[in-house]
């Protein structure tokens, strides 16, 4: 959790060995003699470094539709921490056959927030469900997520074929009226 908590502040590369310093005191000879109460200590210090961990969320729209095999998306980052961090996000889906590409790491100032696009592509037509996770620099879950719907709908293929039949029946009735015009015209 320490690690975790370094690698997600920009500015402190400190946070991890206090925290290992911590935890070593917990095993020590002097905490022999009081176990319940440096396991509780110990307990304690990892809730809190989660709880501040957890306060960088991200916020994915509820569904998806790709029109092709792929496409791209908006996913905001929230950074409620009173430091900057440096996040990365990844995406966890219900099946192979759907992946999403991430950028690398996002910077993100102190309480603010920040959009990333993400880029989906599947090759098999249905709903998949994905759940975007933030991480730190090293790939490691921070705890905050979200769930959406990605729906690969190929409608590419279909909607050509709107197109040409629209086309086809705009000069087809534009022919008729052309031949009705010059027959109309010849009596």
């Amino acid at each position: 959790a320490g690690e975790s908590m370094q690698d997600l502040l920009t500015l402190n590369d400190l946070i991890g060995g206090i925290v290992s310093d911590q935890a070593l005191t917990s095993t020590s000879y002097a905490a022999r003699a009081r176990p319940d109460s440096a396991r509780a200590s110990t307990d304690r210090s990892r809730t809190w470094l989660q709880d501040r961990m957890a306060r960088v969320e991200v916020s994915a729209p509820r569904a998806v539709t790709l029109s092709s095999i792929n496409g791209s998306f908006p996913t905001s980052i929230t950074n409620n921490l009173d430091e900057p961090v440096t996040v990365g996000l990844a995406a966890e889906s219900d099946d192979d056959e759907l992946t999403i590409d991430a950028p690398g790491a996002v910077e993100i100032a102190a309480n603010s927030s920040q959009t990333v696009l993400l880029d989906a592509r599947t090759d098999t037509p249905g709903v998949h469900d994905v759940r975007i996770l933030v991480t730190d620099s090293q790939g490691r879950p921070l705890g905050g997520s979200d769930e959406l719907s990605v729906r690969s709908a190929r409608v590419s293929n279909v909607i050509w074929l709107f197109l040409a039949a629209g086309i086809g029946l705009l000069f087809g009735t534009i022919g008729v009226r052309l031949f009705r015009r010059v027959r109309a015209a010849r009596r």
